[in-house]
């Protein structure tokens, strides 16, 4: 007796039935997991002998999957409960799902042709009907007994070619109708499945197929919330040259380019839905139950609806297969990822048990001793009690992650909160610096046009965050507390207003809500930044990733990907670009405010990040490049300043300058077009923002230059045209990214530039010159030292460095290389061109100002003066440092 035999009721009727031989199904069990040709032959296998076409079909297809049954049955029982087995169950199911659509859409439309004609789409060619396969169909992750939940879409309307013409709506009712008859009738060789079509458009008072039009009507206008929820398990099972029409309909529905935390309430509408559902029903449900199978699942959806446009690696169909995308985005734990995974697959294989029994669609665990214990073995356990006991681990361990999420925030606590008329929260005013300040800002909310005319349940988060804020405030901070702290949260949520779902998500999500409270305190530049950047409350979140540092090589492979999935869309990949770069900067300027970098160490990551932005942008900018004449573009970008020196700021500009080595004929014009497309990619403002704000002055002839340069132009201009400050500025250039032969060209060029013999009194007369004018062009009237621009500060140093390297770099090669300022200044000592001392104070000294000037950026400071006499010791160093070198 086989093991289907043995554990199946369903099973041992059909091999009582004669219809179904014990070798003919362990023969096909060993064949799993079957591919699409193998189930078209096992329908065509059995195929009886009949006039008719449909009960052809219909005989073929029910004996089909009686066999298909068993030998998953046979092959299920005898393997361990494992993923890879429970993926050839789930997938072979599927297949034959698709393949049983497919047929009988073929055999009844055959019959229609020949009556009414063919619908023709505009082109002439047949018109297809799109089948949506929903649900656990469109993850090819069905389980034995599964209904399949289906929608029927088509073109457009017209009419069929035949004589006794029917317009197309009611051509493909009538198809999509003998398509659900000849799957769902029960008859003496069974069923093959049970067709649900209430996910369509309007549900079942809707027509049972709908038009494109139709159906974009209902997306824009009519779909409710949970409707993207179901759409995200959607799959095209017949695709073809028109379906990306459908497609294009679908994506933008189900994934908003925005982060949707409202979707939590909708999902947590949906769940509270089926879970009374399930209190009502007898028995013990392992599908919608507590911690069961549908709350795995809705933990995964939660997050591909959220994050799934901004993620493409989210809009996979299997719950298995998103679940591994989730930790390595960092949304979810390794650990959590790993037991999520286990879990699903035992309540999975633990479903498919249940339902193998008596064939029937029933996730409820069996009342019977002797069942119980059968279904215990069946999943390798010794007894009931044992499965009972892992199985109550198991959910609660479900449980407690989905209330993580999922926990909601009452809609009676929501109003309450929002109240700030009782004795608690006057105390909590009493605590800052002006409380009638905040009395008044409260007493506005009532009347403010701009927070009244918000949707009720938004003007409720808003007061709810407002009240949150200040008692963050008081419990974060010592009396009198300043009252611009809460004035900043408060402008950032004017902003985000009338985005319900970043109130949303700030509600939802209390911990990010206090995170975000304590940057706005310790950096205004950072609330400016959230305030311009909104998605990147997303960031606080996850505050492990936020905290952990970057890995450059990662984050540009992960760029990459998205923006190769993005190809044929530049507006997307542009955008990616810089939601990218805010992300990032986000996420150092968090690890910055708690100490994690120095200032030297956050410039160099700001300026990794940057060229790893420009390398992407190059490239991918290169391929939707209309006149690109080769694969790979001899096209380079050089760095200046800031960037070339590795001393990037959060908001530094790019001093650029673009080289290019090509013999081709119209080279100069395709390169020139490029780097202006190259250029507008880096600078347009999209919905995204902008990337950079670039500077190419430094290019040969400055302004009036071309925007790219030969290599052979830039040579002859450095021999021949170059100002001397143009050399003064190569000290601190270096390729960044593009072809590196040009880059290797290029340091070897510079290399020539700054071991050119030079006399020193000129040098210094020229440097003393350029001093002088950006002396005259940022005058101080104040009596405090401005750290950059006065004698002592930090042009002074640079201005030393340069003459350093301009001045000995042909016998002090060492000096050439690009490596900072303070790491020139030891090296100009290690070669006794400066005094050991003179160089780490006065590196000491341009330490010191980089951090106050930084400081100073993060509150949105610009001019940056101190007190003389607190600088005095780092002032005498640079003078010290000037008297050395240039003799001051």
């Amino acid at each position: 007796m086989s093991s289907a035999q043995n554990y199946s009721n369903y099973a041992a009727r059909q091999f009582a039935s004669g219809r179904v031989h014990p070798d003919t199904i362990e023969s096909l069990a060993v064949q799993l997991p079957l591919l699409k040709n193998d189930i078209e032959q096992l329908i065509a296998q059995h195929a009886p002998s009949h006039h008719d076409a449909e009960h052809i079909a219909g005989v073929a297809l029910r004996i089909a999957r009686s066999h298909l049954m068993m030998a998953l049955i046979e092959y299920d029982l005898t393997h361990a409960p494992t993923s890879e087995t429970l993926k050839v169950v789930t997938q072979t199911i599927s297949r034959f799902a698709d393949a049983a659509v497919m047929h009988a859409m073929a055999v009844a439309r055959a019959s229609l042709i020949e009556n009414h004609g063919e619908p023709l789409r505009e082109d002439g060619s047949p018109m297809p009907l799109w089948v949506m396969g929903m649900g656990k169909l469109a993850g090819s992750e069905l389980n034995v007994s599964s209904d399949i939940d289906l929608i029927f879409v088509f073109e457009h309307e017209g009419e069929t070619t035949g004589r006794r013409k029917l317009s197309h709506g009611e051509f493909f009712d009538k198809l999509g109708r003998k398509i659900i008859k000849l799957l769902d009738d029960v008859t003496e060789f069974g069923f093959v499945f049970r067709v649900d079509m209430r996910l369509r458009p309007h549900g079942s008072s809707g027509p049972l197929c709908v038009s494109l039009a139709m159906l974009e009507k209902y997306f824009l206008g009519q779909a409710r919330t949970w409707e993207r929820f179901a759409w995200l398990k959607s799959r095209l099972i017949n695709p073809s040259q028109a379906s990306d029409s459908l497609e294009q309909l679908i994506t933008p529905f189900v994934f908003r380019r925005y982060l949707d935390y409202d979707a939590i309430d909708a999902l947590r509408d949906v769940h509270q839905k089926i879970r009374t559902k399930a209190d009502a029903k007898q028995g013990h449900d392992i599908k919608v139950g507590t911690g069961g199978i549908r709350e795995i699942e809705f933990i995964v959806q939660l997050f591909q609806i959220i994050k799934g446009a901004r993620q493409p690696s989210l809009q996979q169909k299997a719950t298995l297969a998103v679940l591994p995308e989730l930790g390595h985005l960092s949304l979810l734990t390794a650990e959590k990822v790993a037991e999520l995974s286990t879990h699903y697959t035992f309540l999975r294989h633990l479903e498919h048990r249940i339902q193998y029994f008596e064939d029937a669609q029933t996730q409820t665990l069996p009342t019977q001793a002797e069942v119980q214990e059968k279904l215990a073995h069946a999943m390798q356990l010794p007894n009931f009690a044992a499965l009972s006991e892992h199985l109550h681990q198991l959910k609660s361990s479900v449980a407690e992650q989905f209330n993580q999420l999922f926990e909601p925030v009452s809609d009676t606590a929501l109003a309450h909160s929002s109240e700030p008329q009782n004795d608690d929260d006057a105390a909590v005013l009493a605590a800052f610096d002006t409380p009638n300040t905040l009395q008044e800002f409260l007493a506005r909310l009532s009347t403010d046009s701009r927070i009244t005319q918000l949707p009720e349940r938004s003007q409720m988060r808003y007061r709810q965050l407002v009240m949150h804020t200040l008692q963050i405030l008081s419990a974060q901070q010592p009396s009198p507390i300043p009252v611009e702290y809460a004035m900043r949260v408060f402008n950032f949520l004017d902003a985000i207003a009338k985005r319900s779902s970043y109130l949303a998500l700030l509600v939802e999500y209390p911990k990010a809500l206090e995170y975000l409270i304590t940057l706005f305190i310790r950096s205004r530049w950072a609330g400016d930044y959230l305030t311009v950047h909104p998605i990147l409350l997303d960031e606080l979140l996850s505050p492990a990733t936020l905290h952990t540092p970057p890995d450059w090589t990662q984050v540009s492979s992960q760029l990459h990907d998205l923006l190769l999935n993005a190809t044929g869309d530049v507006e997307r990949q542009m955008d990616i670009l810089r939601e990218t770069h805010h992300a990032q900067i986000f996420r150092l300027l968090a690890q910055e405010l708690d100490d994690i970098w120095t200032v030297e160490q956050l410039a160099d990551h700001l300026s990794d990040l940057t060229d790893l932005l420009l390398k992407q942008a190059l490239h991918f900018c290169w391929q939707a490049f209309a006149k690109r004449h080769q694969d790979t573009p001899n096209f380079a970008i050089i760095a200046y300043g800031k960037l070339g020196g590795k001393e990037m700021g959060y908001a530094s500009d790019l001093d650029l300058v673009f080289l290019y080595d090509d013999e081709a004929q119209d080279a100069a014009d395709i390169y020139s077009r490029f780097a202006q497309r190259l250029n507008n990619w880096l600078t347009a403002p999209t919905a995204a923002g902008v990337l950079f704000e670039t500077d190419y002055r430094l290019r040969p002839n400055g302004a009036s230059g071309l925007l790219v340069t030969s290599l052979k132009m830039f040579k002859q201009y450095q021999a021949e045209s170059a100002w001397f400050w143009e050399h003064l500025a190569i000290t601190r250039a270096r390729f960044c990214v593009g072809f590196e032969p040009i880059g290797d060209w290029f340091e070897s060029e510079r290399r020539a530039i700054l071991t050119q013999p030079r006399e020193r009194d000129t040098v210094i007369s020229e440097i003393l010159a350029m001093k002088q004018k950006i002396k005259d062009g940022h005058p101080n009237p104040t009596e405090l030292f401005d750290v950059k621009y006065d004698i002592g500060g930090m042009v002074d140093i640079e201005f030393c460095v340069q003459a350093l390297v301009l001045l000995n770099s042909q016998n002090h090669p060492e000096l050439i290389e690009n490596k900072g300022n303070i790491a020139l200044l030891g090296r100009a000592a290690e070669a006794g061109l400066i005094n050991t001392q003179t160089a780490e104070a006065a590196a000491n000294a341009y330490r010191h100002y980089r951090a106050i000037q930084h400081a100073s950026r993060l509150q949105n400071i610009n001019a940056t003066r101190v007190q003389p006499d607190q600088e005095k010791t780092h002032i005498d160093a640079v003078k010290q440092l000037m008297n050395e070198v240039l003799k001051q």
